[in-house]
């Protein structure tokens, strides 16, 4: 199964192309072209020369795959619950990642990574993970009247057939706006989004529905009181 699926996503010519030949070499060489005249000109000194040019065997970069488990319907998850021989014919998406340990970009790649990662640690947008995410978003001071919504990535754009992207982009142009549900955030809401939006083709089937309401709706989320505009609330009240 695993080799199925890296063999699988190999054999798109959008993203690899088959070579007859490794150029590890020649990829070297070039390296060493632009490296020996930043050294002569002071901009490298001899001990980053020594090491970006100490490599002497090369090999090309190496794929390999992280099954996206979470990618499994419950359906399919339950199934393999009751029999573990279905996980063979399963096939679960992987993510492709590229090791480039003993390439020859692998010196240059950590040299420029030293002085790179200073630089992006100092931006505004860098974020550490998941949880420094949420907690940057906790630390936000917005007024009132704005709303914070999330939405779930069930795909990305690379992963997108080129005539879909463009079914989409010009379905995109409609002129009619999707009906909003504007309410108060509730775990249970994200469950009926995608209960509307999994059976939203039998409103589709409906001419007078599919005329009203041509795109499926969104749900905003209000942002609910704290107690602070409780109690100035019930101060107003009390005054009055």
């Amino acid at each position: 199964m695993y080799i199925k699926q890296a063999m699988t996503q190999l054999s798109s010519e959008i993203h690899y192309h088959k070579l007859s030949e490794t150029h590890s070499k020649d990829i070297f060489n070039k390296i060493i072209d632009i490296i020996i005249p930043l050294h002569n000109m002071g901009h490298i000194d001899k001990h980053s020369l020594d090491y970006l040019t100490s490599g002497k065997e090369f090999k090309p970069g190496r794929l390999y795959m992280l099954p996206k488990t979470h990618k499994l319907s419950i359906d399919q998850i339950n199934d393999i619950e009751k029999d573990k021989n279905l996980i063979k014919d399963i096939n679960i998406p992987g993510r492709p990642i590229i090791s480039m340990s003993g390439s020859p970009t692998e010196t240059i790649a950590h040299f420029i990574d030293y002085f790179l990662r200073e630089i992006v640690f100092q931006q505004w947008t860098y974020t550490k993970d998941s949880t420094a995410f949420i907690n940057k978003i906790q630390e936000l001071k917005l007024p009132f009247e704005f709303i914070m919504a999330s939405f779930d990535v069930t795909t990305k754009a690379t992963a997108i057939k080129r005539s879909e992207a463009l079914k989409y982009k010009q379905r995109s142009n409609s002129k009619t706006a999707p009906l909003v549900f504007c309410t108060k955030y509730n775990p249970m809401f994200k469950k009926l989004n995608r209960v509307i939006r999994k059976h939203w083709n039998i409103i589709e089937r409906d001419a007078t529905a599919k005329s009203l309401y041509e795109r499926p709706p969104m749900i905003a989320y209000k942002k609910h009181k704290n107690l602070k505009e409780y109690l100035t609330s019930a101060k107003l009240k009390e005054d009055k």
